[in-house]
């Protein structure tokens, strides 16, 4: 959810828990204040409670005679704030469903208030790639990037089971076996999915396409999401690519295509499948190819805030090797009818062994 207009109430560091980085709710995650007025969830005080005494995090304090973390009063304040939060993201959600693009949002006690701007509005699209560790900073980048839609691979069923919890909001679609995960932000409308199966080689495992079909308002999207198998030879990544391109060369043009193949995929493999469709666009060459738009950070999740994602940070040079000969390739159809999407901004953050893309596209709407 790329447009900044009222996410403040949301993205405030104050309603989320210092040590897990889940946003406070007004259940397992409900804001609980120790006696030296530090705030925590209550599921970590939970896990932090030993005996009858509970040392703060931050201050090293010691609570005393505490029995049951339960005891322990709320933090009404931000639990306030957070209830106006929750009140501020349904009516910016419900905007975005109508297509109604928005000016300001703001709150007045209970009730929101909404003008609108003829502005364009933008979409938010994650990479995420392999999600074999680090679910804390995907969790995190979740919460502070809070896209419209992301793609991931190798979610695990209990943890993609913990990220459902933890953010109810997203939906998530999943191939067979979890290989392959399209989460969806509620600004982004769920129609239909299904996963289209390539022939099994002897010795390969049986791969997958994720092609799920969705809207948001009167815009439809088909966003597709496959892995090309490591061990498999050229031929079968080469029938593989095909098979996809054909998905998308037998979409109607009135659809918006978002296609992620993770797996290395060089030029050559690209060249060798028949090349892209003439509609489909490389992400980073339909943004402009820049040059500046790197970020590397570290993998500790304590340090990640909003000011350290911000775009005046991804400043590290990028090259075109960087993109073509890394994990995943991104790409892009806009529809040719009514309203449709354009790139407007490219980004790469750098972690240790692993590349995530942040995509911001705008929407634009013909003149009819």
């Amino acid at each position: 959810m790329a447009d900044p207009g009222g996410a403040e109430l949301y993205q405030d560091e104050f309603l989320c828990c210092s040590i897990c980085f889940h946003k406070y709710d007004l259940q397992l995650m409900r804001p609980k204040v120790l006696p030296c007025s530090h705030t925590f969830c209550f599921t970590c005080l939970k896990a932090l409670h030993s005996g009858n005494t509970l040392k703060c995090p931050v201050c090293r304090r010691e609570a005393v005679e505490i029995t049951d973390v339960l005891t322990l009063p709320n933090n009404k304040y931000v639990q306030y704030i957070v209830h106006l939060s929750e009140k501020l993201r349904d009516a910016q959600a419900q905007i975005k469903r109508n297509n109604m693009p928005v000016l300001h949002t703001y709150s007045i006690g209970c009730v929101i208030e909404v003008l609108s701007d003829p502005a364009p509005k933008n979409l938010r699209v994650l990479d995420w790639g392999h999600l074999v560790s680090g679910c804390a900073f995907f969790s995190g980048m979740l919460l502070l990037q809070n896209p419209d839609i992301v793609f991931v691979k190798d979610i695990d069923g209990d943890l993609l089971h913990l990220l459902k919890k933890a953010f109810p909001k997203f939906k998530c679609i999943t191939s067979e076996k979890l290989r392959v995960v399209v989460i969806l932000n509620e600004t982004v409308s769920y129609d239909s999915h299904f996963t289209i199966s390539l022939p099994e080689d002897e010795g390969y495992r049986n791969d997958f396409i994720l092609e799920v079909n969705a809207h948001c308002g009167p815009m439809k999207f088909k966003l597709l999401h496959t892995e090309l198998n490591a061990g498999a030879g050229q031929e079968r990544h080469g029938n593989h690519l095909k098979a996809i391109f054909r998905r998308v060369r037998h979409t109607d043009n009135n659809v918006n295509v978002i296609l992620g193949i993770g797996g290395y995929v060089s030029n050559k493999k690209l060249m060798d499948a028949g090349g892209l469709p003439k509609c489909l666009q490389c992400m980073w060459e339909a943004c402009g190819k820049p040059q500046k738009c790197k970020l590397k950070f570290s993998s500790d999740v304590a340090r990640l805030t909003i000011e350290s994602l911000n775009e005046d940070k991804f400043t590290a040079d990028l090259t075109r090797l960087d993109y073509v000969y890394g994990s995943d390739r991104f790409f892009l159809s806009p529809s040719a009818l009514e309203a449709f999407i354009g790139p407007k901004s490219f980004r790469l953050l750098s972690l240790h062994k692993h590349s995530v893309y942040i995509v911001d596209l705008i929407i634009n709407h013909q003149d009819t």
